[in-house]
């Protein structure tokens, strides 16, 4: 049986208990919602009850997803983007520093091949509305490395009551993974007598009225059941014995008090007693107090019933104590609930309505309606297996009624229907030219207008995907200050050429001995992302337009027209070109001297 923990511990654990189940069940109702807007995407449109009625009526459980290629030229769209990460310094102090950082920039982003975490986010936000980036910094022969990585959203647990896409105002966040009892005893030995507690008799610190997991969990202003049988369900798994592993990220502030004067400077007097503070004013007279709020961020990863790891201030280099997370946004409910969403959840009531009315108009066209006198028939049985086939033939006695109604006025209704819901879903996404499919433009220009009106609804999203790049970035810039004080090559990609730069150069000083030039941790940096879209159509429409000028006899230079071409070796048709100017030139120069008269 494993011991008792101290009280200070099980406050702390029965606290991240608390602040873990109150996530959990503000998002319950986003997670569902995710799980079928991930399955409208990938076709599996119709719930259970629907295919076992198609299945009694005879019909084929027949889908039509038109969300999967809207959803997929978007990310086509994302795709063809192309983003450059500069870093600019703020006071102008020196242009050579900010260039060595945008490099050490793009060094980090190729390195952790960001394009495509950032891809796999656009998509996630496209689907459920919501996807993180996850960073952290590892130590390889002490050598540092920045590790940046799409987190999976389900994976992550974070305060209701933020509202700062930044997370400036997000009081915790908690990253879960279900994983193996065995394997969390191997990776804490010393608490493997609670682990296998845990999973035993899923005991942990005694769940009744009395624990604030049971209180605090269900006293939020999202009125959700308070019900806390399931809640031992949410930490350990009893028949596959295995633990659900929590890492909680949490802010703490603290106040910090700066004096300045002049012949004092500027010192931290937070530790000062009032007879201390007080001889300092009758020794600086003219002293100026002021007070700055820093944040340290904390760490801690636990069981249900036992804190296995702590960390206090892990980023203690870093006034804002900034989250190792950050959020990408999608679109958000604007109620109290504020639930996530993306492009799909627009789609899925026009889908559902596509499947339902091609459902029901092939249903009415299949099945016919019959009004008939009694014995009209000798075998009615029979006759209504005869009108279920499309040749049928049916004996009808003299004189009796018998009419057959193939309702083909309704199933009209249901097509005319269903193409409503077909246009609500191409209004709902981006237009033809984004998606790639034949334009009734007829020049680059248009092109090129149509391509821009389709991605205004875009913006948005890709405004969310900019704005997470740069705060990821800001991450890097502050790890790479931190940590990145050896002396290292990164590779500088250009569009001609490629070579490399040496960040922190090693130098020999004037005593003779080599010193570090820190060339990535001088000044304050701001962080600007570039964004240029593709501008083929235009760019031939313009070639052409020289063409056409320099044939109607106007003297457009042949090298302008060139330039402007997407030929792949223009370059060296333009030096070939200046070669033979400058070699005629000085055959003329010759024959002149000579007095001969010039080379044509």
């Amino acid at each position: 049986m494993a011991k008792s923990i101290p009280q200070a511990e099980r406050e702390k654990l029965r606290s991240f208990r608390a602040k873990f189940v109150s996530a959990f069940k503000h998002e319950k109702e986003w997670r569902k919602l995710r799980q079928e807007w991930n399955r409208f995407y990938d076709g599996d449109q119709l719930t259970s009850d629907e295919k076992r009625e198609l299945e009694r009526r005879g019909q084929p459980a027949v889908v039509f997803n038109r969300i999967k290629p809207q959803i997929d030229a978007i990310i086509g769209v994302q795709a063809g983007l192309r983003v450059d990460t500069k870093a600019f310094n703020k006071k102008a102090q020196s242009f050579e520093t900010a260039k060595f950082m945008s490099e050490a920039l793009r060094n980090v982003e190729q390195s952790n091949e960001f394009d495509e975490e950032e891809a796999v986010a656009f998509e996630d936000i496209l689907k459920g509305g919501r996807a993180w980036y996850k960073h952290e910094t590892v130590f390889s022969d002490l050598e540092p490395e920045l590790k940046t990585r799409r987190a999976f959203p389900e994976d992550i647990y974070v305060d209701p009551y933020f509202r700062q896409d930044d997370l400036s105002d997000c009081k915790f966040i908690i990253e879960t993974i279900w994983s193996d009892a065995e394997d969390i005893s191997e990776l804490f030995p010393e608490a493997s007598d609670y682990i296998e507690e845990l999973c035993e008799s899923g005991e942990f610190l005694g769940l009744d009225t009395a624990d604030p997991l049971k209180k605090d969990a269900s006293n939020d202003q999202y009125k959700q059941d308070s019900d806390t049988s399931a809640y031992g369900e949410m930490f350990y798994d009893k028949k596959r014995k295995r633990v659900r592993l929590c890492t909680i990220w949490y802010r703490k502030p603290h106040k910090v008090v700066h004096a300045s004067a002049e012949g004092l400077g500027t010192i931290v007097i937070t530790e000062y007693g009032k007879k201390d503070i007080a001889k300092m004013k009758e020794s600086f007279p003219d002293v100026v107090l002021w007070n700055e709020i820093k944040y340290s961020m904390n760490c801690c990863v636990f069981v249900a019933n036992k804190i296995l790891e702590e960390k206090t201030d892990v980023r203690d280099y870093d006034k804002h104590g900034k989250y190792p997370y950050v959020l990408v946004p999608g679109f958000t409910t604007d109620d109290e609930k504020r639930i996530p969403y993306g492009y799909v959840k627009q789609m899925v009531d026009p889908n559902k309505e596509i499947n339902k009315r091609r459902s029901k108009a092939m249903h009415l066209l299949n099945v016919s309606g019959v009004i008939s006198e009694e014995g009209a028939v000798e075998n009615e049985a029979r006759t209504k297996e005869e009108l279920a086939r499309p040749d049928f033939f049916i004996k009808v006695r003299p004189n009796a009624r018998f009419e057959i109604h193939r309702n083909l006025e309704l199933a009209q209704s249901q097509f005319q229907l269903l193409q409503e819901a077909k246009n609500e879903i191409d209004e709902t996404g981006v237009n033809r030219e984004v998606q790639g499919q034949q334009s009734n433009a007829n020049s680059g220009k248009a092109i090129s207008r149509r391509d821009e009106q389709g991605m205004r609804k875009l913006r948005k999203l890709f405004r969310n995907l900019r704005r997470a790049r740069k705060r990821v970035a800001q991450l890097w810039l502050d790890d790479i200050q931190r940590f990145w004080t050896n002396e290292r090559m990164v590779m500088v990609t250009g569009d001609e050429e490629a070579g490399a730069i040496v960040l922190n150069q090693k130098v020999v000083g004037e005593d003779g001995k080599e010193h570090i030039v820190n060339n990535v941790a001088i000044g304050d940096y701001d962080i600007v992302i570039d964004e240029a879209p593709d501008t083929i159509n235009l760019e031939s429409e313009q070639f052409e337009l020289l063409v056409q000028l320099a044939s109607n006899g106007l003297p457009i230079p042949v090298e302008a027209i060139i330039e402007s071409s997407a030929l792949p070796n223009k370059k060296k048709i333009l030096e070939s070109i200046q070669s033979q100017k400058q070699a005629m030139a000085e055959q003329a120069a010759m024959a002149q001297a000579q007095g001969q008269p010039p080379p044509k």
